[in-house]
């Protein structure tokens, strides 16, 4: 490894991102790039919801464009016939 090293260096190769000329990152750089990217996560998360809920409220605006029922789904433990009466 220290001969490949020696043999980079007679080359004179050149790192191909600038970071790794700067050294390692500090703890806070770390936990800053952390939080960056939970931020990022929590928006992407936020963004594939919204579009789920608009594609689930366009799909049910079709549905009742067309005439179509909206149907509630029923309670398979309870027979027919009876209530939730107490």
């Amino acid at each position: 490894m220290l001969l490949d090293l020696i043999d980079l260096r007679k080359a004179k190769w050149v790192p191909r991102s600038p970071q790794a000329v700067d050294g390692p990152k500090t703890i806070s750089e770390i936990h800053r790039e952390a939080k960056q990217q939970e931020r990022e996560q929590r928006l992407q998360l936020d963004r594939e919801l919204a579009k789920s809920r608009e594609e689930e409220r366009a799909k049910r605006k079709q549905q009742q464009d067309q005439g179509g029922w909206e149907t509630v789904g029923s309670n398979p433990s309870t027979p027919a016939g009876k209530g939730r009466r107490g």
